[in-house]
């Protein structure tokens, strides 16, 4: 199974709103599809695509509808039984659910293996530390840095810094 993310804001005191993400939730599937959200379809407003990332939880995050209905057929579901295409986004489950809030430095769910929020400037990526019981933040790439992704979609990459 894929690691889950939070996919969220990050407020100037340390408190979060985030989102679920419950597929392809590891940062360098992520990364990529968040950069070209942000600078092809929502033409670099930081603030539009948050917001509308706080709108659901979140089956898997990418832009191409085509690979994700493909995804959505490998695991067995269908649009329409409990998720359902966004434009530029990804694919969001119906839900009525709040977004989870919480701080950096609270102790983290275990479910959840990445947290992945933003700022006005940058994207702050957090690693759930296991044993330490917290989110250890391991990169900000500014978001001038997510329209050309590549060395953050290497795999290896978030491996090496967590």
């Amino acid at each position: 199974m894929s690691p889950r993310s939070l996919i969220g804001w990050l407020e100037r005191d340390g408190t979060y709103r985030a989102r679920r993400c419950h597929q392809l939730g590891y940062p360098s599937y992520l990364v990529p599809q968040l950069g070209d959200a942000l600078c092809q379809r929502h033409r670099g407003d930081v603030h539009a695509l948050s917001g509308e990332i706080l709108c659901h939880d979140w089956w898997a995050i990418g832009t191409n509808p085509a690979d994700l209905r493909r995804a959505l057929r490998r695991a067995g579901q269908k649009e329409g039984t409990g998720v359902a295409g966004h434009e530029g986004v990804g694919i969001r489950y119906y839900s009525a659910l709040q977004p989870d809030t919480g701080t950096i430095h609270e102790v983290p769910d275990p479910d959840y293996e990445w947290l992945l929020l933003f700022t006005p400037d940058h994207l702050t990526i957090c690693r759930n530390s296991g044993r330490q019981r917290r989110w250890r933040p391991v990169l900000y790439p500014p978001l001038a840095e997510l329209a050309y992704p590549t060395q953050l979609a290497h795999p290896d990459y978030y491996l090496h810094c967590a």
